[in-house]
């Protein structure tokens, strides 16, 4: 069955309720770039409960933006009039998941940036285990990025691998604590931690 392996991805990570609502969500969704409120064919209360799931894991972004694109800048409610974004990174994950059967960052990131030789894939993806490893409540400080980014040499420069990073729904900066802080403050997609 071919959402087999997203069913048990999803169990393996989430209470029953979640998992099923995350799979109604990569079902019905998963391979739109956006949908609305009204199009979420659940009750009330699952429909707000799918909503704000995928926004906690960064799989769905409300469309009204606050001051910024970052993802801690999006406002998110429940409007009947409202519309939602399906990241990049979400579509890749069904896609790689229901294909290869199994969660694979790897695939992931081969999925997302196809113009890219598989040398600096792989790259890519050391890069971001290190980062997620050494990240903490899936947020890091950029100067991480950089001391990991020198110990590859797969011929991407910081600001690209950044930038493929955000374009990819990877990551997103979070001005607001970077603000407080001083320091330039990127969040991970809690999703990439799935696997």
């Amino acid at each position: 069955m071919k959402n087999a392996a997203l069913q048990t991805l999803l169990k393996g990570k989430f209470s029953d309720t979640d998992a099923r609502l995350l799979e109604f969500f990569f079902i019905r969704h998963g391979t739109q770039s956006k949908f609305s409120y009204a199009d979420i064919d659940l009750e009330v209360e699952d429909r707000n409960d799918m909503i704000l799931i995928g926004y906690e894991e960064r799989l769905l972004l409300p469309f009204q933006i606050m001051t910024s694109p970052a993802w801690e800048d999006r406002a998110l409610d429940f409007n009947p009039t409202g519309s939602y974004h399906v990241t990049t990174l979400a579509r890749q994950i069904k896609i790689v998941v229901e294909e290869q059967e199994k969660f694979s960052r790897e695939t992931i990131l081969t999925g997302l940036f196809p113009e890219l030789e598989q040398d600096k894939i792989h790259g890519l993806y050391l890069l971001l285990c290190d980062i997620m490893t050494n990240s903490s409540s899936f947020m890091f400080e950029a100067g991480l990025l950089k001391l990991y980014h020198e110990k590859y040499d797969f011929g991407l420069d910081l600001h690209k691998t950044l930038d493929l990073f955000v374009i990819g729904n990877l990551m997103s900066p979070c001005p607001q604590k970077s603000l407080i802080t001083g320091l330039s403050w990127y969040e991970i997609s809690p999703a990439l931690f799935w696997g």
